[in-house]
């Protein structure tokens, strides 16, 4: 890497030297002078893109075991995320920068306007898929292993999953608890803690905001989020 480094900055030292050269042409022969750097430019823009192919190996979506994942033409993947395997990832749905959701032992499915926030991890079980239901909310750095979240469910930031959990339609895990594996969050209900414990039952009010974080989410990742 440090011998690629010195030659790509020595050919764009090269680069500009003949730009600064070129200057006294400018006195004489405007023309040349404009047709000269243009083509500079060019060139120093064709070096750098040489360099950058060999240095930037981050790939958005890879296939595993020739599984690739599967992005609906209306779904954002975040240029930092990644998506491995056996990914499906739905219509209206967004995954992050730094996420990684990995479908290698078993399938990740990503249900419509579920978002999957900055820094999360998604795996699964030995055979067990993790099943995300439509107008999820999945808050950063949660960890999620080999669960099941119901259509309309909010994980909080940091939260951990372990495999065979199941949170149920309206149900809600606080920011930081710990789901210990096969344990079921009913409906309408809030979990908090290490391990998690019912807490109290959600109000009409937080019940009402998992889907309009759901639909917040999917409007900025539509506005403030780019496509390319």
């Amino acid at each position: 890497p440090g011998s690629a480094l010195f030659f790509f900055f020595f050919f764009v030292f090269l680069m500009l030297s003949r730009v600064f050269s070129s200057l006294r042409l400018a006195r004489t022969d405007a023309p040349v002078y404009q047709r000269y750097t243009a083509a500079a430019g060019q060139r120093l823009k064709q070096l750098y893109e040489e360099f950058r192919e060999p240095y930037s190996r981050h790939r958005t979506l890879i296939s595993l075991s020739d599984t690739l994942p599967y992005v609906s033409h209306d779904a954002f993947v975040a240029p930092s995320a990644v998506c491995a395997g056996a990914v499906v990832v739905a219509d209206r749905a967004s995954v992050w920068y730094g996420a990684v959701v990995r479908g290698d032992r078993a399938g990740v499915h990503i249900g419509a306007y579920t978002n999957v926030q900055d820094g999360c991890v998604i795996t699964t079980g030995a055979g067990k898929p993790t099943m995300i239901g439509d107008y999820v909310t999945i808050g950063h750095d949660a960890l999620l292993h080999g669960v099941t979240l119901e259509s309309e469910s909010f994980v909080g930031m940091g939260a951990i999953l372990m495999e065979g959990v199941v949170v149920e339609k309206h149900a809600m895990i606080a920011a930081g608890a710990v789901v210990p594996p096969g344990t079921r969050v009913p409906a309408g209900q809030l979990w908090a803690g290490n391990p998690a414990r019912y807490l109290r039952d959600l109000t009409y009010d937080e019940i009402d905001f998992i889907t309009k974080s759901a639909e917040e989410y999917y409007a900025l990742s539509k506005v403030g989020a780019p496509r390319s």
